[in-house]
């Protein structure tokens, strides 16, 4: 008998000042604005229904609260880390607008960056390990380097929805080595906070 794949409703963190202006985060800890707390409660009210068995986090601030809102919100269980869906490492590109990474960085290669690959690499490793261990569904908050990456390895060009916006929710189905792209969920970037 085949068990059934586990559900991962992967949540884009909710916006920050870093996303407002444009800027490449990374590893740099930038915390939500009001948007993004409010992008985090718009996610929650959508995943209301969902009873996660487990909730995680990147160690990075800004997930680290949307799973805190969401956790709060639904009634969830207690929040866990995951160092494997923190954002790829963008070494010096890191503050800069990401319009002038291809002026900064012509030959396409940033000093310090993670290699994209490795990014792919260590989130798959992980969702595959979580769902060896986890059943029903579980409710990750991470990055947008990890979900499009994910996204992208998962489906096909003519498939690929676009960049996950903040607060979005990607759902993946996990079986075994197999990672199945299911669908995202947009959040409404209108919620009504003041700016």
């Amino acid at each position: 008998m085949t068990s059934s794949p586990t559900r991962f409703l992967l949540v884009r963190h909710g916006e920050t000042d870093w996303n407002r202006q444009g800027r490449v985060q990374g590893h740099t800890d930038i915390p939500l604005n009001d948007l993004g707390r409010a992008q985090a409660l718009a996610a929650a009210d959508v995943l209301s229904s969902a009873e996660p068995t487990r909730i995680i986090a990147s160690p990075l601030g800004r997930a680290a609260e949307t799973a805190a809102i969401i956790t709060e919100a639904i009634g969830g269980p207690a929040v866990e880390t995951e160092a494997d869906f923190i954002e790829m490492q963008y070494g010096e590109a890191e503050g800069a607008v990401w319009q002038d990474i291809r002026h900064l960085y012509s030959d396409g290669v940033v000093p310090g960056a993670e290699a994209r690959p490795a990014v792919l690499e260590r989130s798959t490793a992980a969702l595959r390990r979580l769902a060896a261990e986890s059943t029903g569904t579980v409710i990750v908050a991470s990055h947008g380097g990890v979900i499009n990456g994910l996204t992208r390895h998962t489906t096909s060009p003519d498939e690929f929805p676009g960049s996950a916006d903040n607060g979005s929710i990607t759902e993946f189905a996990v079986s075994g080595s197999d990672i199945r792209f299911v669908g995202r969920t947009r959040i409404d970037a209108a919620v009504n906070v003041e700016a």
